[in-house]
């Protein structure tokens, strides 16, 4: 009974297998579409309309983190510390963008190993003479950070 329901015609539609990921073979060349790394057409038209009224964005919400946002009509509003703060907020990410945490490892995800040749920096006399230096001004704090 079963094989007379999925049989041609009878009715009900047969199921389509579906295509997963690119239909094309790999190598094959990309047509039309938008090109990597050109603007959208909506970013495009506001940064036309920005530029029409001379208004910049960045500029802006950096005028208002210094606690003065310009009026159009050419007078300044003072903000609160509140306001600094979120336009402060607002404005970061295009001026120092955040950075990604990266873990260091050595191989196999274990520890760094490094190798202090330990036995050449003692076998040195000038070097020795800078490390009982550099021991004797940490020791002392004198917040000297040059050591000749």
């Amino acid at each position: 009974m079963e094989d007379r329901l999925n049989m041609p015609g009878s009715g009900t539609p047969e199921a389509k297998p579906k295509r997963k990921g690119n239909p094309f073979q790999p190598g094959h060349p990309r047509y039309g579409g938008r090109k990597k790394g050109s603007p959208l057409k909506r970013t495009k038209e506001a940064r036309e309309i920005a530029d029409k009224l001379n208004f910049h964005p960045v500029e802006f919400l950096a005028r208002c983190a210094q606690g003065e946002m310009p009026n159009p009509d050419g007078s300044v509003t003072v903000l609160d510390t509140a306001q600094r703060l979120d336009a402060a907020k607002s404005v970061a990410p295009y001026i120092a963008p955040k950075l990604q945490a990266t873990q260091v490892t050595g191989v196999d995800d274990g520890p760094v190993a490094f190798d202090l040749p330990t036995q050449a920096i003692l076998s040195d006399p000038d070097m020795t003479a800078k490390l009982s230096e550099l021991a004797m001004l940490m020791a002392e704090g004198s917040g000297d950070d040059s050591v000749n």
